[in-house]
């Protein structure tokens, strides 16, 4: 009996899968792309805790739009990133002041 070889799912296949409801599929694409996403927004957003709840809500959205992927026309990395980096907006916009208060110096400056 040969053995035959079997190429792993691309991510772009996973998650055309878990749009049709294929948790074991949506699990695999987690386990193929988690190393990429958590560290981007450990770094990003500073600690831990928030990276995973962000990464978290990474994979809820991702797995709510799922079943609107098209990997013909989108790439699955593409809108993996975009809704990192939604999270890490959302995060920087809470965490900054709103009114320049205590923004010390990256608050704008007058030139005159």
């Amino acid at each position: 009996m040969t053995p035959t070889f079997v190429r792993p799912a691309c991510p772009d296949d996973l998650l055309t899968a878990a749009g049709q409801g294929d948790l074991d599929a949506f699990g695999a694409f987690y386990d193929r792309t988690v190393a990429l996403i958590f560290p981007l927004l450990q770094c990003s957003l500073g600690d831990t805790p928030r990276a995973c709840a962000a990464t978290e809500r990474v994979y809820v959205w991702m797995w709510a739009a799922a079943p609107d992927f098209r990997a013909r026309s989108q790439c699955a990395y593409a809108l993996l990133l975009a809704a990192a980096r939604r999270e890490i907006t959302e995060d920087l916009c809470l965490s900054s002041p709103r009114d320049g208060a205590g923004a010390g110096d990256l608050a704008p400056r007058r030139v005159s």
